[in-house]
């Protein structure tokens, strides 16, 4: 009689380790994957909520603001008279300031976001020309008033932010 030295079992068991090995890793992969897509959307949902917050300033432009508005160098209210030495949107602590910005409120409020979007107004002497851009005004005189608007939004995940900004020129 012969005698079985048990070679099957180790064989088994490599081929078993290997076998883990793959689906742990696949799992790993998806688990990532996931990650990806859901900081993908809630990105994409900051961007929607920073365009409504433009689009919410530009009506108050056009529903409220002139040349005699109450702008400030500090921005009080959210209102600011553009600086000619420095980007003010760079200045604003957009976390926890409420003071110098304008958040949505009211109907304008956003559902599912970690915070409400905020932005400021800053009314411009010009408008200069700038590479790419689409509208090659120099002058507002020409055209009305010229304001910039600075949008800051979240995601549902605070740490899911973007800023977008605006030129909107009045008629006069």
């Amino acid at each position: 009689m012969k005698k079985n030295k048990g070679f099957v079992l180790p064989v088994g068991l490599v081929i078993l380790l290997i076998a883990t090995m793959i689906v742990l890793l696949t799992a790993n992969s998806n688990m990532t994957q996931d990650k990806i897509v859901s900081t993908s959307h809630d990105r994409e949902v900051a961007l929607q909520n920073a365009e409504k917050a433009l689009r919410v300033a530009e009506t108050y432009i056009y529903k409220n603001l002139d040349g005699t508005s109450d702008y400030s160098s500090t921005c009080v209210g959210g209102l600011c008279l553009a600086s000619a030495t420095s980007n003010l949107w760079t200045t604003i602590d957009w976390e926890n300031n409420t003071a110098n910005v304008i958040q949505l409120s009211g109907t304008d409020v956003v559902a599912n976001t970690s915070k409400q979007p905020k932005y400021i107004i800053e009314a411009l002497d010009s408008v200069s020309n700038v590479v790419g851009e689409s509208s090659k005004v120099t002058n507002y005189q020409n055209l009305g008033l010229a304001f910039r608007v600075t949008a800051v939004a979240w995601g549902q995940n605070s740490s899911s932010k973007v800023m977008l900004q605006s030129i909107y020129v009045k008629n006069n």
